[in-house]
């Protein structure tokens, strides 16, 4: 009754005895089987519950699992909840709890004993600590990540020194090599894929910042990839806690704008992608030799000012290509 008041339960209809009897049980608890019957769980995880915990809570001598998660409340954890021997797990997640988390607790989480859960509580300090509990996470978190990604980093750059060994056999027989409309737009449609995943489909978000037509790799199928090295996180983020994989980029893919700016966004991604589209369609490079150099762009755009599609397809395509 005192857990009920502090925490304002009005919504709850408790009365009575909370076990017996057994067709009427409290709802957010259940009880043990035992002669004397106990409370052994109680759950009031999303609840709209404010205010400080009640210390009386400890007196559940008898509970197991306590949920109090996804709340509002404040105030520090009380120190009672040590004595709870039985207690198997804590949640407290998602609330606005302040203070040190008591030590007891966070002794029994380290060996095992108590599964404790109190991210997302922003002012909540642990032992020992100046920093709040959540950026503390979030740091181990990243550590991780950069972990893994440097380590996929150096597969890359094996597979990279393998596949360019194979690849200088193959930059030789280019030229005599041309891939007819429709599989040009099972290219251009794979790459667009691999970019998507990077830009959205990864947890944070990864940029390229290298898209060119040597890092695409082809296989027997024509199935395109694009090549995984030279990648680039979005970042920093506001505890600047991202390290960053410098990619330099290629002359005549690179964004210009970026160049302005310095600043890395996808979009430095999706214009690289928009010079091997053109590439794809025109059979020139991005930088093309002819009495000076000329941006494939700039050699492109008053072509399609004036309307003259034929002139900048590829003419080895011999007019088999769809401008729709």
């Amino acid at each position: 009754m005192d857990i009920k008041d502090k925490l304002r339960l009005t919504n709850r209809s408790w009365a009575g005895d909370p076990c017996l009897p057994e067709d009427y049980p409290w709802d957010a608890l259940t009880c043990n089987e035992a002669p004397n019957r106990r409370i052994i769980t109680l759950d009031l995880s999303g609840s709209g519950l404010n205010g400080e915990i009640p210390a009386s809570i400890a007196n559940l001598n008898e509970l197991t699992s306590l949920n109090l998660s996804n709340n509002q409340l404040t105030g520090p954890i009380p120190e009672s909840f040590a004595h709870l021997t039985k207690l198997k797990s804590l949640d407290l997640s998602r609330n606005n709890l302040t203070g040190l988390v008591p030590s007891t607790l966070i002794d029994k989480n380290d060996s095992g004993v108590l599964l404790l859960s109190i991210f997302q509580n922003p002012s909540l300090l642990r032992p020992n600590s100046s920093e709040p509990t959540p950026k503390k996470s979030k740091k181990n978190m990243f550590i991780v990540v950069i972990s893994v990604s440097a380590t996929i980093v150096l597969l890359f750059a094996f597979a990279f020194v393998l596949i360019m060994k194979t690849r200088k056999i193959n930059d030789k027989n280019r030229n005599s090599v041309s891939l007819n409309w429709e599989q040009r737009l099972r290219v251009a449609l794979s790459v667009a894929q691999g970019l998507e995943y990077l830009h959205c489909g990864c947890e944070p978000p990864i940029i390229h910042r290298d898209i060119k037509t040597v890092n695409i790799l082809l296989n027997e199928k024509l199935e395109a990839k694009v090549a995984d090295f030279g990648l680039s996180r979005l970042g920093p983020t506001e505890d600047d806690t991202h390290i960053w994989t410098i990619a330099v980029g290629t002359p005549g893919y690179v964004d210009p704008e970026y160049n302005i700016t310095n600043k890395l966004t996808d979009k430095s991604d999706v214009y690289s992608f928009g010079i091997v589209l053109l590439e794809l369609i025109s059979g020139q490079p991005a930088i093309i030799l002819e009495e000076e150099r000329l941006h494939i762009v700039h050699w492109v755009t008053p072509k399609i000012k004036t309307g003259d599609i034929v002139s900048v397809v590829d003419p080895r395509l011999q007019g088999e290509y769809d401008i729709n």
